[in-house]
């Protein structure tokens, strides 16, 4: 049983911006973040020395039809669990610890105003 559906909101550009800034070891296959979490030599894995790569799916013009197929497919299924109530919208920008803090309280108030 879904108690709760969680839909959080970032605006396009800020999630092409994230996820275009994934870098991939293709020897060792460590996963490193150009702002988030850098390798210690721009460009260069810290375990194995080979150069980082992009991955097909991190560029921008794919993330974009990415996204576009999400909401064609998604829609209405949080269309559907919004009848129900059962979705918050949370604010997804953000550093990770703030946007865990709203979706804790979001979740919480939720669950709050479903109690007996």
């Amino acid at each position: 049983m879904i108690d709760v559906v969680i839909n959080l909101r970032v605006s396009e550009d800020v999630i092409i911006k994230r996820l275009s800034a994934r870098r991939v070891c293709p020897m060792c296959n460590p996963i490193y973040h150009l702002i988030n979490m850098s390798p210690k030599v721009n460009g260069i894995c810290d375990i194995c020395g080979a150069a980082l790569i992009q991955r097909e799916d991190d560029k921008p013009d794919v993330i974009k039809r990415r996204l576009r197929v999400y909401e064609e497919e998604s829609s209405s299924i949080l269309e559907y669990y919004r009848g129900k109530e059962l979705v918050v919208d949370v604010d997804g920008n953000g550093a990770v610890d703030e946007v865990s803090a709203r979706m804790k309280k979001a979740v919480e108030g939720l669950k709050a105003l479903k109690r007996p």
